[in-house]
């Protein structure tokens, strides 16, 4: 017997004549006040615990040295191992065989319960770990979700090799120091075929090499140490870690798939916003174009019939349709400025006041005059780019000029709320309409009552991109009168520099 078998075996050697001795003073006890019978089922009971408690080994032991003890101690002749009357005999031999009997059915059934229970455990392993993977956001916290799950389940050291994009194993994390066999692990992702102890290919291996399942081809393997031996436990933590293996690949091509659609979403919504924009770019250049071709033409032929007015009035309609596609384009490079992330603010401590003053100023000059200003007095400085905040205004401004009635005011207000400076333009023209407010906002859209030559609808959109580049907020809303309110609100500083105050604008 090798030396390392002789521990356990003299272990069980030594619990079977505990048990047998234990036995043997229940049987002493009942000695004289009860048959034979009844003390032979003393070590039977010693039996059925060594079973259920120590195992088969142990068990057998103990019915072996109960046989011999009850003859020795309890069967007539006593203190001798002979037996004189035959059927002494078979009662010995009925307490050996049904002793072996037991051990051998409460050592099956307690096996069979530990791996009930075993398979139980590992059944809600898997169940944590699909859940775990299922809110994994993204590869890497997946692989390392993985990687964790395997090694708390087996505690074997393990590794994880996933096919990068030229379908090149590459190790992604690795539990412990286990050491790879580049070969092993390059045929089974490439057979699709797990190798390793118990199993048909390579079992002269140390390791188990788990391909990653997908749905054309492999996505990985998971390389982890092997149990010892051929025997059915060590076939049972093989298949499931290729049960762990499945739910890894499954999640794995999940995410591949997560992304793909994403990516795909960005694909068609770029295509989306191109199209739009060579559409409404082609729309809105073509009107102005058309203007200028037409009044240039006009100059051109019949500059000689054409009063002194009339050629100003050509004039100023190429001016003015220029104009209009200049603010264009510069409206188009400036959005993708802005969506870009790479914008930068040009920040300072600027008034308000100042800020709605010069935009409402430059309104006026035009002859715009239906603007009524009222900012509330004693308003903080705001650390803002002072150039882009009084674009939004001008847009907003320039949006209520389009949709006011003639003969209609509009009002300008700025007034702080809470830690907000919130700036509003109200008009009294025909309202928002149906629909979410926030659409107005968007990339190339416009309102039911914009006019056919009305620009691209990149007005608002550029306002949405700016007060939130400044940490700020953009809304619209119907006013209760009738008309509309656009406002965007901008956070005041915990301690901006003091200015002394002056009157509101008027």
């Amino acid at each position: 017997m090798r030396e390392s078998a002789v521990l356990p075996f003299l272990s069980s050697a030594l619990r079977a004549l505990a048990l047998a001795a234990l036995a043997c003073v229940a049987a002493w006890v009942m000695d004289g006040a009860y048959s034979l019978a009844s003390q032979a089922m003393a070590y039977l009971l010693a039996v059925v615990f060594s079973a259920f408690r120590f195992g088969r080994r142990d068990s057998v032991l103990t019915a072996l040295i109960s046989v011999i003890a009850l003859n020795f101690f309890f069967v007539p002749p006593r203190y001798t191992l002979e037996v004189e009357n035959p059927d002494y005999l078979v009662m010995l031999g009925a307490l050996l065989l049904v002793s072996l009997v037991v051990s051998g059915l409460t050592a099956r059934l307690k096996a069979e319960t530990a791996q009930a229970r075993l398979r139980e455990r590992r059944a809600q392993q898997l169940h944590a770990l699909a859940e775990t993977l299922a809110s994994a956001q993204d590869n890497a916290h997946l692989i390392h979700s993985g990687i964790a799950a395997l090694r708390a389940t087996f505690q074997r050291d393990c590794c994880l090799l996933i096919a990068d994009d030229s379908g090149r194993l590459v190790i992604e994390e690795r539990a412990g120091s286990i050491n790879i066999e580049a070969d092993a692990a390059t045929w089974a992702f490439g057979q699709r075929r797990s190798i390793g102890p118990t199993t048909d290919y390579w079992p002269e291996l140390a390791n188990w090499y788990v391909p990653l399942p997908g749905e054309d081809a492999a996505l990985g393997v998971v390389a982890m140490i092997a149990t010892t031996g051929r025997d059915p436990a060590a076939a049972e933590d093989r298949r499931y870690l290729e049960a762990f293996a499945r739910q890894i690949g499954l999640a794995l091509q999940r995410s591949q798939l997560a992304q793909q659609a994403r990516t795909a979403a960005l694909e068609a919504q770029a295509e989306s916003v191109r199209n739009a924009l060579l559409a409404s770019i082609s729309h809105d250049f073509r009107t102005p174009l058309a203007a200028i071709v037409g009044s240039a033409s006009t100059l051109y032929g019949q500059r000689g019939r054409l009063s002194d007015d009339q050629q100003a009035a050509l004039l100023r309609t190429i001016e003015d349709e220029a104009t209009q596609m200049t603010a264009t384009a510069e409206n188009i490079l400036q959005l993708a400025r802005l969506s870009s992330g790479n914008a930068t603010l040009r920040r300072d401590w600027e008034s308000v006041e100042e800020m709605v003053g010069a935009s409402i100023r430059r309104f006026r000059s035009r002859g715009e005059q239906r603007i009524r200003v009222q900012v509330e007095a004693g308003l903080p400085l705001l650390h803002v780019d002072a150039v882009l905040i009084a674009q939004v205004l001008a847009n907003m401004i320039e949006n209520a000029i389009r949709h006011a009635p003639a003969g209609t005011s509009i009002d300008v207000s700025a007034n702080r709320r809470d830690d907000e400076i919130v700036v509003a333009v109200e008009d009294r023209g025909i309202g928002l309409g149906e629909g979410d407010p926030a659409r107005l906002f968007e990339k190339f859209h416009r309102g039911d009552g914009e006019p056919a030559h009305g620009g691209v609808g990149l007005g608002l959109a550029i306002c949405k991109a700016i007060v939130e580049l400044h940490g700020g907020k953009i809304g619209a809303r119907n006013r209760r009168d009738g008309g509309a309110t656009f406002e965007f609100s901008l956070p005041c500083s915990s301690d901006p520099p003091r200015l002394p105050e002056s009157g509101a604008a008027q």
